[in-house]
């Protein structure tokens, strides 16, 4: 009968109607359960770029303290090496003060023998 047919397809159209929701039900699970391992994925390296940017942070402050310190290493060696030709002027005008002051003492000498020898003559 038109009944019994009508309840077969209701029954045929709810069966496929909720087939295709169980399908839908599982395809959405499925995706649900990727964008849950894609967030999950997202909040790990979120986590490590902030890790990363930290590290970043640390060495930048460290490369500037290292500059700072190379700079006034670069500085106080510069300076020694003004020191030290300083020291060699130094040394070498000691060396003709020292070759001055015995030449002088030389001079003088010579002249203390001839003012005695002049003393003894009169």
């Amino acid at each position: 009968t038109t009944k019994s047919k009508y309840m077969q397809l209701e029954g045929a159209f709810a069966k496929k109607t909720l087939d295709a929701n169980c399908r839908l039900y599982d395809s959405n699970q499925h995706s649900y359960i990727r964008w849950k391992t894609a967030m999950d994925d997202l909040n790990s390296i979120k986590a490590s770029k902030q890790d990363i940017d930290r590290k970043y942070n640390k060495l930048f402050v460290a490369h500037d303290t290292t500059i700072d310190k190379l700079s006034d290493a670069e500085t106080r060696a510069e300076e020694s090496e003004r020191t030290v030709v300083k020291l060699k002027e130094n040394e070498k005008l000691f060396e003709d003060w020292t070759s001055e002051k015995t030449k002088n003492t030389t001079v003088v000498q010579g002249y203390e023998e001839e003012v005695t020898e002049l003393m003894l003559v009169e």
